[in-house]
């Protein structure tokens, strides 16, 4: 190993020695006895093995800031196959070292699963991992400014960065999350750290960086669908009880009113069983459509349940008002849609609460617009109600005597139960 100008060491996965060159024994001042069958840890004191194992293993690569005999260091370990076994390369940095082109072919392993790059004005190196994860080649990459496949929003930081490192400053920078823009356009997620090198006579910056593109998208869209119905890309329940609390704390400090209307596709779970239930979805989507083009910029669209969805309208100045948009909403969704060839009739229902009159938290609001769209739904040709204490008191009496019928059902049942097991056999 001898051949490398700056410090190399190789390492099996028991973080045991294995071998390393003269200046990794210089550095350390330990010579080959000294070092055989000891430890990585018992080298570097800032070490764990198991801290390095669970970086290769989720990063592809460790990195490490250490000092030796007061110089400061950056300790890169990459994961290696030697003689067919699973080893990790322990690769030293600092600005005495100055690297070669072929040196780092060997040292990084062109083939290694982490990303690799060194830069001057444009880049000079770069592995293969690094030129998939941008989709440039070699030779393309060797025309770009590192800066300019950075995102917009760090792309200033980044710039500042390079500046103070083409300089000499040494300076590690971690990012636990960078933002690229590849050659197709495509926005890569990556995880990089940067050092300050020696390269063929002058400052140069080394990153190494794991494609984290994946996993930014699965938790993107996992906050997505916590937030939003996967079947029309509206916003959920949870969301529109989230913005109706932000639109009560607006209304409270201006003044204003706030309608939580809750609507009802009536007989939805029949148009499902009749047409099917990929049919049932492209009518919901179609729906909310329409429902988002009746309502003004400034109001609220959701799906709230399987076959209701709510609004919220906001600073409406009358009732006179609220009415007008109710009546349009109406009249807009209630039609013959054409789904999949089938003519389906859609009928609607509206429960409607308002605030400060019928509630002052989100939960009371909307709870009290159910209540209302209940009253809707029981009452032949009414199309919205409004809700009120009446209404309140009457569907409170309607659930009481509904509980009081399952109890007895229930204890009639455990009777029936216990009355056969304990007859006698005959």
């Amino acid at each position: 190993m001898d051949y490398f100008k700056n410090p190399v060491a190789l390492f099996g996965f028991d973080g045991r020695y294995i071998l390393s060159n003269s200046l990794f024994k210089e550095i350390t001042g330990l010579n080959e006895e000294k070092l055989r069958n000891r430890k990585i840890s018992s080298i570097f004191k800032e070490l764990v093995i198991d801290k390095i194992l669970e970086s290769l293993e989720k990063n592809r690569f460790s990195f490490h800031n250490i000092q030796i005999n007061n110089k400061n260091y950056s300790l890169f370990i990459f994961p290696v196959i030697e003689n067919l076994k699973d080893r990790f390369l322990v690769f030293l940095t600092g600005k005495d070292f100055v690297y070669e082109k072929e040196e780092l072919l060997n040292a990084l392993i062109q083939k290694t699963p982490a990303g690799t790059f060194i830069y001057k004005d444009t880049f000079i190196f770069s592995n293969k991992t690094f030129q998939e994860i941008t989709e440039y080649t070699e030779e393309e990459l060797k025309k770009i400014k590192p800066y300019e496949i950075v995102h917009e929003r760090y792309k200033k930081e980044v710039m500042e960065i390079i500046e103070k490192r083409l300089s000499g400053e040494q300076l590690e920078k971690h990012y636990d999350l960078l933002t690229i823009i590849s050659k197709t356009g495509k926005e890569k997620h990556i995880e990089l750290v940067t050092t300050t090198i020696k390269y063929q006579g002058s400052y140069a910056g080394m990153g190494v960086c794991v494609d984290r593109t994946e996993k930014v998208e699965l938790e993107n869209r996992l906050n997505y669908l916590y937030t939003h119905d996967e079947i029309t890309d509206l916003p959920n329940r949870r969301k529109f009880i989230e913005s109706l609390g932000k639109a009560l704390n607006y209304a409270i400090k201006n003044s204003h009113l706030v309608a939580v209307i809750l609507l009802d596709i009536k007989d939805m779970k029949l148009i499902n069983k009749e047409y099917g239930y990929l049919a049932g979805d492209r009518l919901l989507r179609e729906i909310g459509k329409k429902l988002k083009k009746v309502i003004t910029n400034v109001d609220y669209v959701a799906r709230v349940g399987d076959d209701e969805f709510g609004v919220l309208i906001y600073a409406f100045k009358s009732m006179e008002n609220l009415s007008e948009s109710i009546e349009k909403i109406l009249k807009n969704l209630e039609d013959t849609y054409i789904i999949d060839g089938f003519k389906i009739p859609v009928e609607v229902k509206i429960g409607v609460s308002i605030f400060p009159k019928d509630g002052k938290t989100p939960e009371e609001l909307y709870k009290n617009s159910e209540i209302a769209l209940l009253n809707a739904k029981k009452t032949i040709g009414k199309k919205f109600e409004f809700f009120s204490e009446d209404s309140y008191k009457e569907i409170s009496k309607i659930l009481f005597l509904k509980r009081k019928i399952r109890d007895v059902i229930q204890k009639k049942q455990y009777k029936d139960v216990l009355s056969t097991y304990s007859s006698p056999a005959k």
